[in-house]
């Protein structure tokens, strides 16, 4: 598994025994966000068995747990945009604040702000 400065890895296994050999891989690279989900016994038991392995604390430690920002979720929908947050949160920290991501809507060409106007690009947004 290749992984680079861009790349997450979210593990969302709930046999926890297949996400050994991936976090191996994956805390010896410099990618960008490394998460699996599980609670804080499931992650105190990924610990000891990546320390048996060799891996430092410090690279233990860059994997983040609890993913996103509902915690206790089980619905697959639910974790999915915080998880996307928390890994575009760290692509942002990446960027610095120097290049701070901007997606806010601007005209190509200015227009006379009339009630007409205003509609038609509140109209085009949906």
């Amino acid at each position: 598994m290749a992984l680079d400065p861009h790349s997450a890895l979210i593990l969302l296994f709930h046999q926890h025994d297949w996400e050994t050999s991936l976090l191996l891989e994956a805390v010896h690279q410099d990618c960008l966000y490394i998460g699996a989900i599980g609670s804080r016994r499931t992650h105190f038991e990924r610990s000891e068995s990546l320390q048996a392995r060799g891996v430092t604390a410090a690279q233990i430690g860059r994997i983040r747990r609890p993913i996103g920002l509902i915690v206790a979720s089980r619905d697959p929908e639910t974790l999915a945009l915080p998880v996307l947050a928390e890994v575009a949160e760290a692509y942002q920290k990446k960027l610095g604040s120097a290049r701070m991501l901007d997606f806010r809507r601007t005209p190509a060409v200015r227009m006379a702000r009339t009630p007409q106007a205003d509609n038609r690009f509140a109209r085009a947004a949906f």
